[in-house]
């Protein structure tokens, strides 16, 4: 019985933290709509909106949402394509399942998706960038997934210089392996990149980079690997990281480096409790050295799709099953 109340106790205050969340984040995200709260620069960050898994209608929704806010630039954090799955078999997001029974989308399937997303992302007013990710490149169909990520895209890792800042954008599936326990590895070839993209920091105003998998947090195998080998080539040079593919909000400032979580997910189920968890994209303004980032969901949020119970897979500690 004591547990119990303790439990009682807990989510109650759970519940108490996220209403005030709320009403912060839609007050925030009204008045980012004001043009005189505009910085010198403007872009958008979102990710795994699962295009394939998902309904289009509710990313062609968001489409017309980010575009009232004029962004100078968009930025994706991979899966906004789904391309996990046969056709006809759908795997419910988990990757592990596909690689495991060689579930795999056909070159004219995976043409029809990027087909389809490319319609519908076609009416934003800006440039776009993305980064890979372990459903939009799966391991298991690695050729004509990576293909038509690269028709689209720079590269799987590349930067980006924009109005005097440095953007740099990462690949957390560059190991192009089934084995999800590698996810987050930052391997030597990305890591001479990373330290020839910022030998030269001092010349911009700021400097953000941008990876799918938040490698920083856990339950990611490879996070202290971030910590002992990325973090100290962040720190003092790049002030913004953003991440994805955990789907709930976070933020941490650690040693000057600000740490972002986000990721839409619609119909993701059971994220982390004690997350926030909803469609929504991020509103980021530059003005120098000065950055605001702003929250804007996509449309009303209900509390029961904020607060759910955990469920936490056995195999590979995410919640909800894998990634």
């Amino acid at each position: 019985m004591r547990e119990h109340g303790k439990n009682n106790i807990r989510q109650i205050k759970c519940a108490t933290a996220f209403i005030a969340l709320l009403f912060a984040f839609f007050f925030t995200a009204a008045f980012a709509e004001e043009e005189d709260a505009r910085g010198d620069v403007r872009f958008v960050v979102t990710g795994c909106w699962h295009l394939g898994e998902s309904d289009p209608a509710e990313w062609a929704e968001a489409v017309a949402k980010i575009n009232r806010f004029s962004p100078d630039l968009v930025i994706f954090l991979g899966s906004m394509v789904d391309l996990v799955g046969d056709g006809e078999r759908r795997t419910g997001y988990s990757t592990r399942r596909a690689f495991e029974e060689g579930i795999k989308l056909s070159p004219e399937e995976v043409d029809e998706r990027w087909a389809l997303f490319d319609k519908i992302t076609g009416s934003l007013d800006a440039p776009v960038y993305d980064v890979p990710s372990e459903r939009t490149i799966p391991a298991n169909n690695t050729g004509i997934t990576e293909r038509a990520f690269l028709e689209r895209n720079k590269g799987r890792f590349y930067s980006v210089v924009f109005e005097g800042f440095l953007f740099i954008f990462l690949d957390s599936e560059f190991h192009n392996r089934t084995d999800l326990r590698q996810r987050g590895l930052i391997d030597h070839e990305q890591m001479d990149f990373l330290e020839e993209a910022l030998v030269n920091s001092g010349e911009y105003e700021n400097v953000f980079v941008f990876i799918h998998a938040a490698a920083w947090a856990p339950p990611f195998r490879r996070e202290s690997m971030w910590w002992r080998r990325i973090h100290p080539l962040l720190r003092g040079k790049a002030g913004h990281v953003f991440g994805a593919c955990l789907h709930f909000l976070d933020h941490k400032n650690v040693e000057g480096v600000n740490y972002y979580i986000t990721g839409a997910a619609p119909h993701w189920p059971d994220p982390d409790p004690g997350k926030m968890s909803f469609p929504h994209f991020l509103v980021v303004d530059i003005a120098g050295k000065k950055v605001s980032v702003k929250v804007v969901p996509t449309g009303p949020v209900d509390l029961d799709e904020i607060i759910r119970p955990n469920k936490v897979s056995r195999e590979t500690g995410f919640p909800g099953g894998d990634r």
